[in-house]
């Protein structure tokens, strides 16, 4: 084997060695790319569970289901919160959920943390957070 083929087998084995590691990184890059989605999915699936779990109750005692009879029998906002002896399992209307932490499980990719809060808003600015019943 002369010089010549020595070089281009060298050259070779560098454009073989570039194109193994450029797969590979595309590779890391799809996987990556997979999990986030699929963690996203399974963070929205948990979101959607605990929405799914409080929106078929009453807001608060003083009312029926999707009912409020006035604003001002409504629980005000400092009271907000489960009520002594009420567990995550006895739950009966959606005022109980506020600054509850919850872990949800997925199979795929492991356990969220699910956190929620409660807070009368205004009707017509719903980003504003008012400390009275709306």
């Amino acid at each position: 084997m002369g010089t010549g083929q020595m070089m281009l087998t060298i050259g070779a084995i560098m454009i073989l060695s570039l194109n193994v590691l450029t797969v590979n990184r595309n590779i890391i890059r799809s996987n990556e790319q997979m999990m986030n989605a699929e963690t996203t999915l399974a963070a929205n699936a948990a979101a959607r569970g605990v929405i799914e779990e409080i929106r078929v109750k009453s807001f608060d005692q003083n009312s029926d289901i999707g009912l409020t009879k006035t604003v001002n029998t409504m629980t005000s906002a400092d009271q907000l919160g489960y009520e002594s002896g009420e567990t995550l399992s006895t739950f009966n209307d959606v005022d109980d959920y506020n600054n509850v932490q919850k872990i949800v499980y997925s199979d795929r990719v492991g356990s969220f943390q699910t956190f929620t809060k409660v807070e009368y808003v205004d009707p017509d600015l719903p980003d504003v957070v008012r400390q009275s019943p709306t």
